[in-house]
């Protein structure tokens, strides 16, 4: 699979969350400050700042595995107070209060590399830069020179404090509650197949790409093994590469989730293997299936003369004898299976036909009910069709193959709301905590299924929080 982060998502993820960069700044301790010339002793203590802002921030890819950060435009303002003392007798000091703004053209900049660990994304914040353009401080109350001496001696102390701790709190964000979030991304894909031992797929990244137009992630998928088959069979082909979106795609969402259908063919052939790809078609269907059958009534004649009617109790087992293969191509997906059709009669194996089905998929998309930070993947079984069944083998004789190859097709179309009700709980859409996928859309063809998704940011469970 492969997730592209395009520049779109990246503007809109800044813009939402440029206030919660503020609020940190504002929110974090200053340390006091101390200092000395050759006739007195000074203290500024009790320094906050009360407003932070940024006008232009934004975040733009570096090719190859990283981006630039650069918030321009940063305005600062608080207060403080401060305390002096000459050295000599006899010993004349005072104390007072003052306001400061930083404004014009500062700004902070730094460069965040993407890594992987763990098969997690992983941001690293170096080099942070800060530049405090015009620092003004005003002393209430006092006017004179000594005091505009003060300020000149602590002017470039709150600067230089200020400088230091705007670049701290960026990367603290960063390298502490950004790969938080990040750390608890989650892949995990639920095939419900069977309901009571599901097959669980989980994808971790094995690569990222930065590139001009998005950042370029590819996942690959483990899966559980289940206690009832202690040896899990793994697909026999290497996963294939996906091309990157185009460019005009990626200018248009905010995320593109590319499902190859390597993925799902990996977990059929694995189901497969380990014997899970059967299906039980209950007798209610198969009396109903014979009943409308126009014109005869009569199943098979046994070899001692004796019929069997509609009214007979059976039962149809079908069973893959190859691994399923979906394919994605031209708008529709298929699961082509070459299978065999056991009927039984009180469990008694009548005979067997053998035919190859295929599975028309519907997929679609609606909100997640029971969790509202997300979507949900819907699949649907559209329409089945079958290839002309021969007898595998046949316990009674001659067997009527028209008339089962009816029974075994409409069997099959009475029990499709059943299974489609038993699967429509569907598989949420991959997201990171406090990204939610929204105005999801769908497409197929190229071997991948293509979700194209714009997403809200969540600030109260955001990166920042």
């Amino acid at each position: 699979s492969q997730v592209a982060i395009t520049q779109k998502f990246v503007d809109y993820a800044t813009r939402e969350i440029t206030p919660e960069v503020c609020e940190a700044i504002e929110s974090a301790k200053i340390p006091d400050q101390k200092g000395k010339t050759h006739s007195l002793d000074y203290q500024v203590y009790n320094i906050d700042i009360s407003k932070a802002s940024i006008a232009n921030p934004s975040i733009t890819f570096s090719p190859p595995n990283g981006l630039d950060l650069e918030f321009k435009g940063l305005v600062l303002s608080g207060s403080l107070r401060f305390y002096w003392r000459e050295h000599h007798w006899p010993h004349v000091h005072s104390h007072g209060t003052a306001t400061y703004s930083i404004a014009g053209n500062s700004y902070v900049a730094a460069h965040l590399s993407i890594q992987i660990e763990n098969g997690k994304p992983v941001v690293k914040c170096s080099g942070a830069i800060t530049n405090l353009d015009n620092l003004k401080i005003k002393i209430h109350g006092h006017a004179s020179w000594l005091y505009n001496l003060l300020i000149k001696l602590f002017k470039n102390k709150i600067r230089h404090i200020l400088d230091s701790l705007v670049s701290i709190q960026l990367t603290k964000i960063v390298n502490t509650k950004v790969n938080k979030a990040l750390s608890a991304f989650s892949a995990l894909i639920t095939l419900p197949i069977p309901k009571d031992d599901p097959m669980i797929l989980d994808e971790t990244v094995t690569d990222i790409q930065v590139q001009t137009q998005g950042i370029i992630a590819t996942l690959r998928g483990t899966t559980n093994t289940s206690a009832s088959s202690p040896h899990p069979a793994k697909y026999p082909i290497s996963p294939p590469n996906i091309s990157p979106p185009a460019s005009t795609a990626l200018k248009g969402t905010h995320a593109v989730i590319q499902v190859s259908d390597y993925t799902l063919n990996s977990a059929l052939y694995i189901l497969f293997a380990q014997g899970r790809l059967e299906m039980l078609l209950p007798s209610q269907s198969i009396q109903e299936a014979m009943n409308r059958f126009p014109g005869n009534n009569t199943i098979l004649a046994e070899d001692d003369g004796k019929l069997l009617n509609s009214s007979s109790i059976v039962t149809i087992k079908i069973n893959a004898t190859e691994a399923p293969v979906i394919d994605f191509s031209n708008d529709t997906a298929t699961i082509l299976a070459p299978v065999d059709a056991e009927f039984l009669l009180c469990n008694f194996s009548l005979f067997t036909l053998s035919t190859n089905i295929s599975v028309a998929l519907r997929f679609g998309v609606s909100p997640n009910e029971t969790d509202p930070r997300g979507e949900i993947l819907h699949v649907e079984i559209g329409s089945v069709a079958f290839t002309k069944p021969h007898v595998e083998h046949s316990n009674v004789g001659w067997i009527w193959v028209d008339f089962f190859s009816f029974v075994l097709h409409t069997a099959i179309d009475l029990v499709v709301p059943a299974i489609n009700s038993y699967i429509k709980e569907g598989m949420s859409i991959p997201s990171v905590e406090g990204i939610v996928p929204r105005n999801t859309t769908l497409s197929i063809g190229n071997n991948v299924l293509k979700i194209s998704t714009e997403v809200q940011v969540n600030v109260s469970e955001s990166l920042i929080v």
